[in-house]
This record gives C-alpha cells, structure tokens and sequence, in this order.
C-alpha cells in the first residue's frame, strides 16, 4: 500500500472513530478576497432579483418612455401629495434603514473569533458596512458626474443615477444579508425586516420621482447598482466557511488522538 494510500485510510479510520463534532460559523474578514471568491460573489449578486428587476426595468425606461411618466407622476404626487412631502419622506425612509442595518447586525453570526468580545465583533461588522455605504455613495457619486443628466426639476446635472436609491437599496441589501445570516433567518420577524426594509428602499426611489428630482431609469438603475455593489462586497468579504473540530478518542494505554479540520 502507498503512503498517501496508507495516510487516507488512517484518517478516514480516526474519522469513523469520532465521538464527538462541534462547528462553528467564521469569516476569513482581515483576508483579500481570492480572485474564485470574487467571481462568486459577482455572479451570485447578478443573479439576484433585487438587481435584475430594477437593471432592466431601467434599461427598458431610458430606450421606450422616460420623460412623460416621469412628469407625470411628479405632476399628480400621487402618494406624497406634493413634491415637498415626497422629499421630505425620501430622505426620512432612508435615514430609517440605518438603525435596521444596525438592528440586524447584532443578531449577525458571521464572526467568532477567540479573544474578542461579542460588542468587538459587531462594532466590526457596524464599521464594515458604514464603509459599504461611503463605497457606493462615492461610486455614484463618480458616476453623477461623469453622466452629468439634468434633473427633471433643472435644479442641476447630478440626475443620473439616483444617490438616494442607490444608498437606500445598498442598505435594504444589508438588512437582507444580516438576517440570513442570523437566528432571524426564516422566521416571521426575519421576513418582516428583510421585504419592509426592500419596500422601503422602493418607496425611497419612488419619492425621489415625485419631489422631481429624478427621472424613472435614475431610480431603477440606482436601486439596482446599489444592491449589487452591496452584495457583491458583502459576499466577498464576509463569506461564510464552516470549522469543524472533531473531538476523536481513540483509548489506548492512556492515550487520546484530536483532529481538526476546515473548509
């Protein structure tokens, strides 16, 4: 028998021989993402609904109709009542996501790491996706600038794509993430804060029509960028692997055998 046949059959016998197995859920969170990681999680950030349906519908507004529903809807304020309210509400919504965001990251499962405190890891958690928040809003930011669109209000050139649904889905997309990654998971109070904080982000775009500061293809465009950019450095840098240690006894004149392994 070769050594490395040899070597595969005294693990898989230790193995049989397990007693006991404990796992836990860690993130490599102080690691550069690998290149294979990256493209994983910029596929399954594409994949996902919360960009897909907005790109499009955007996409779809900026080559058939963008300009008459958009005046139409800022001229009726059909839900706000008047381009000042919807303003106000915009920006109200989205100061609302923050304390989700916050909420949803203590009840958060992603670290364990040995010698720090449960208020040390989600303070990093907290800190992590404040700065997801600066990313996307300089992303957009860079963005505004370069495609230099004229609000539909003529107030100025910063119209494409909107900052506030951008940052509004971004955040929505954190509440998302945090919740599957919790106790909170498909529970009825897990749902309610995973689709109210994606219904508010919706309104948040919404309102931002009617104040007329945006035309439809911004808000769709900017809802869908800032979920992806979410996502997708979510997923790259806070990616779930699983450590499994198991405690194998194999008695014998007094002595024990532990292994532990990753992956």
């Amino acid at each position: 028998m070769s050594l490395s046949k040899r070597f595969l059959f005294i693990l898989t016998t230790v193995f049989v021989l397990s007693q006991e197995t404990t796992a836990s859920i860690k993130t490599d969170f102080y690691r550069w993402p690998s290149d294979e990681r990256f493209e994983r999680a910029a596929e399954a950030s594409y994949k996902m609904k919360q960009f897909q349906i907005p790109f499009y519908l955007g996409i779809a507004s900026l080559i058939l109709a963008d300009g008459a529903p958009t005046d139409t809807i800022s001229e009726q304020n059909y839900l706000f009542g008047s381009k000042e309210n919807a303003g106000r509400v915009s920006d109200g919504l989205l100061l609302s996501l923050i304390p989700m965001m916050v909420y949803t990251s203590t009840h958060t499962k992603l670290f364990d790491t040995p010698g720090k405190s449960k208020l040390q890891q989600r303070t990093e958690l907290i800190g992590f996706e404040s700065l997801l928040v600066l990313i996307d809003f300089t992303i957009i930011g860079i963005a505004k600038n370069s495609f230099g669109r004229v609000r539909p209000d003529e107030s100025d050139n910063l119209s494409f794509p909107s900052g506030h649904a951008s940052v509004s889905s971004g955040l929505s997309r954190m509440v998302y993430n945090n919740v599957e990654n919790s106790d909170l998971a498909g529970t009825s109070w897990g749902y309610t804060l995973q689709y109210g904080a994606i219904t508010m982000s919706s309104l948040v775009a919404y309102a931002r029509v009617e104040a007329e500061k945006h035309h439809l293809s911004d808000i769709f465009l900017g809802n869908a960028f800032g979920a992806y950019i979410s996502d997708f450095l979510y997923n790259s840098f806070l990616e779930r692997r699983v450590d499994i240690v198991p405690v194998i006894s194999v008695q014998r004149d007094g002595h024990s055998l532990n292994l532990s392994y990753r992956f």
